[in-house]
């Protein structure tokens, strides 16, 4: 479902904004995840667990908004629906 070069359009844009904005990179994660206390998952920035979830967050972003037209999102938006 995922179109490659959206994809890597919508990496390039958030490195370029990084690199522009002096962004500092979250500190990383060296534990095993699947043995984590849920506690301790909570503090951990989740990805979507649908692609109705994805969509939502991408149609609030900033960034997704300026790199993909809206005809795209609109697109997106349609599947979500079925």
């Amino acid at each position: 479902m995922t179109n490659p070069y959206l994809a890597y359009a919508l990496l390039l844009e958030a490195g370029l904004e990084g690199i522009a904005g002096e962004w500092e990179p979250p500190e990383p994660v060296n534990r095993n995840l699947y043995e984590a206390p849920e506690s301790e998952l909570k503090e951990i920035p989740q990805l979507p667990a649908t692609y109705r979830d994805a969509i939502r967050l991408a149609e609030e972003s900033r960034l997704v908004r300026k790199v993909l037209p809206e005809g795209m999102l609109a697109a997106y938006r349609s599947q979500a629906r079925e």
